[in-house]
């Protein structure tokens, strides 16, 4: 085994992996192999991790919620051992999962994976809440425990006929989320690696994420070209947020949206009636919506041209970026983006609604777009620019930025899917009836009442933390 120093620099690099096999909490069994693919050159001491090297290791420890008797959630605990550069070296590999990008789940310091609690979604908030034990629990968990269910229920004396009649419109109108854990091909995932004392390891550089030079005479022309072009952008609703034009890509119309369906992103649909109800189902059954419509944001009086977005198994997270035409330049088609990362849900109590929380830091978003064009190779000639003197950040003082400007040349490119099979869903009808009914009544028992609410306030209270965020 190879020594390894753990460098307080050297613990902050993340080696980013893009998943190439299946895993779940409920058919993963431990010993099971699994495999990644490094989509962004790693460098950190003197290791070296080049693009499209691949990342193998097993499953450690998978436990499935099953019936919900024993376990309210799910979790996942990986191994992983080594990595293969693309010229065919074999190096072993010391590294944590630190996070998985845009999930629902969490990932605690130990890299053990933890699945969500399904019984607390949004959507449980219907079934309400209880000062003290009530007497034919089985029965209430059926009718909708002490919510809207059970008060109709009481108030109509509706008996046996309508309470079963309920208990199917619950059913119906709020799905459950699924609490198994599956990381299907194509998770994107970050890795805390322990750095090796050991030289050969900087023999394996690679240059594949290189920015070019810049010509010096093209970037004076097009500095000047952008300045002219670059004005603030605006939430049409009033609000403010770190947005502001990070991206520029050189191509036509069809080249950019060809380039970003084949990295993995989606366009946004138009904002409705249809898709908000699409967006709030999303949210109270835990799952994506991975063309979920973006707040408008005007750029010069006018919406975006294209907009692209990212997420995974959640709805709440995504990568998304908005392109407004800017032009022509030297016979180029010129797409003027803001890329930014919806990185939670929050509550605006002025409009008494939710939205996302942008992540400030709008630099990492500028790499992630980047990365996943790069890696995809539907991008070439990537390169930073400085930020115009004088081009404005308009209502974005909050961004974090190294006020530089990614410049990228997009081409024609294919995608290539994974083709291994995707494991049948977990159980039966039957069992994930019964399974609803146990983690119901389980979270109930636990959670729906205030005593829990109200430790759950003080302790986040304390914590600066929301207490509707588990």
């Amino acid at each position: 085994m190879l020594p390894y120093l753990l460098a307080a620099a050297a613990s902050q690099a993340k080696l980013e992996v893009r998943l190439e096999t299946h895993l779940t909490s409920y058919s993963s069994k431990p010993g099971t192999p699994f495999r990644c693919v490094v989509i962004r050159t790693f460098r950190a001491g003197d290791l070296t991790i080049p693009q499209g090297s691949i990342v193998r290791g097993v499953v450690r420890k998978a436990q499935s919620v099953g019936l919900g008797f024993r376990h309210e959630r799910a979790a996942l605990e990986l191994t992983f051992m080594n990595f293969e550069t693309p010229d065919g070296h074999i190096w072993p590999l010391e590294a944590t999962l630190s996070s998985i990008d845009n999930a629902r789940e969490q990932v605690n310091a130990h890299g053990r994976i933890k699945g969500v609690l399904a019984a607390n979604n949004p959507g449980n908030l219907l079934n309400g809440f209880w000062t003290r034990p009530t007497s034919n629990l089985a029965f209430r968990s059926l009718v909708g425990l002490t919510g809207v269910a059970n008060q109709v229920w009481l108030k109509y004396s509706m008996g046996p006929m309508g309470a079963a009649g309920l208990f199917a419109a619950r059913c119906a109108l709020v799905k459950f989320p699924e609490p198994e854990i599956h990381l299907p091909p194509g998770t994107d995932m970050h890795l805390t690696v322990a750095v090796p004392a050991h030289k050969e390891y900087a023999k394996e550089r690679g240059e594949n994420d290189k920015e070019q030079p810049p010509d010096a005479e093209f970037a004076r022309s097009f500095s000047a070209w952008v300045a002219s072009r670059l004005s603030a952008i605006n939430y049409t609703s009033g609000r403010t947020a770190p947005d502001m034009l990070n991206v520029i890509l050189f191509g036509s119309r069809v080249q950019v949206i060809d380039a970003f369906r084949v990295a993995g992103w989606s366009q946004a649909d138009e904002r409705g009636w249809g898709t908000s109800s699409r967006v709030y189902l999303a949210f109270s059954a835990m799952h994506s919506y991975h063309s979920a419509p973006v707040s408008p944001l005007l750029y010069r009086g006018s919406l975006p041209d294209l907009v692209f977005e990212k997420s995974f198994d959640t709805v709440t997270q995504r990568h998304h970026i908005r392109f407004w035409y800017g032009g022509a330049f030297r016979g180029e088609d010129v797409w003027l983006g803001a890329a930014t990362h919806d990185s939670g849900v929050t509550f605006r109590l002025a409009s008494l609604s939710f939205s996302h929380k942008i992540d400030a830091d709008i630099d990492i978003e500028r790499q992630k777009i980047r990365t996943d064009l790069n890696f995809a190779g539907c991008s070439e000639d990537p390169l930073l620019m400085a930020r115009p003197i004088g081009a404005q950040r308009g209502e974005s003082e909050r961004a974090t930025t190294d006020e530089r400007i990614l410049l990228l040349t997009t081409r024609f490119c294919e995608a290539s899917g994974s083709t291994e099979a995707a494991p049948p869903p977990p159980g039966t009808r039957l069992s994930r009836f019964t399974r609803r009914m146990v983690l119901e009544t389980r979270n109930y028992l636990l959670r729906d009442n205030i005593y829990y609410w109200g430790y759950r306030f003080i302790r986040s209270s304390r914590n600066h933390v929301n207490p509707l965020v588990h």
